[in-house]
């Protein structure tokens, strides 16, 4: 008989799990639930639902905060586009009445006496400095401002005016002084209407010593 060792056979994982098990009771340890799910499963089961998670949920928030704020960014948009095109067309306003009376001022006059506004020349001189006015030249086209488009919208007035000091440039006792008034409804973008104000008159006037040079 051989004194040879007899040969052990291997188990397999599976059956050296059952042979560990054997006589012993397995374990098994849970995970625990992330704090988020622990809370949601308590609301769940004390009845609370789903309110709970709205109230505290911050997700589109903003979204929400910025339609709130839109129509304030909006009609302040608007307002300042109104105020800046108010600005604008006052400033083309006075610019214009005051070349149209440098214009006026400086026009001849073939017999340079005073009165001025008794001379030939002087119907020349209203519709020219009327339409340098409203244009910025003789020719009356293009309107600088739409809605200023009429003669009747610019004045040219003379007067005598006693300075002291000055001597008169036209023989008289008194100073010729020519002046232009303009009046025109602004054309604005619509805010005005839409907030129910009524629609204003923007005007400007200016003054020149006549020189006739």
């Amino acid at each position: 008989m051989s004194d040879r060792p007899v040969p052990r056979l291997s188990l397999g994982r599976g059956q050296r799990a059952k042979r560990a098990g054997e006589g012993s009771t397995l374990s098994v340890k849970a995970r625990t639930p992330h704090p988020k799910i622990r809370r949601r499963i308590f609301d769940l089961s004390q009845g609370r639902g789903e309110g709970r998670f709205f109230r505290t949920d911050q997700r589109g928030a903003a979204l929400v905060e910025f339609t709130h704020v839109l129509p304030l960014l909006l009609l302040l948009a608007a307002g300042l586009s109104e105020f800046g095109l108010m600005l604008h067309q006052q400033q083309i306003i006075t610019k214009s009445v005051r070349d149209a009376a440098r214009y006026a001022a400086r026009s001849p006059i073939v017999a340079s006496i005073c009165p001025l506004n008794a001379q030939a020349e002087w119907p020349t001189i209203v519709t020219d400095s009327q339409n340098l006015a409203l244009s910025g030249n003789l020719s009356g086209t293009p309107l600088l401002i739409s809605s200023w488009n009429n003669f009747s919208m610019v004045t040219v007035s003379y007067a005598d005016m006693n300075i002291p000091g000055l001597l008169s440039t036209c023989g008289g006792n008194g100073i010729p002084v020519i002046t232009v008034t303009a009046s025109a409804p602004y054309a604005g973008v619509g805010f005005l209407g839409f907030l129910g104000l009524a629609s204003f008159n923007l005007t400007a006037a200016h003054s020149e010593m006549w020189t006739g040079l």
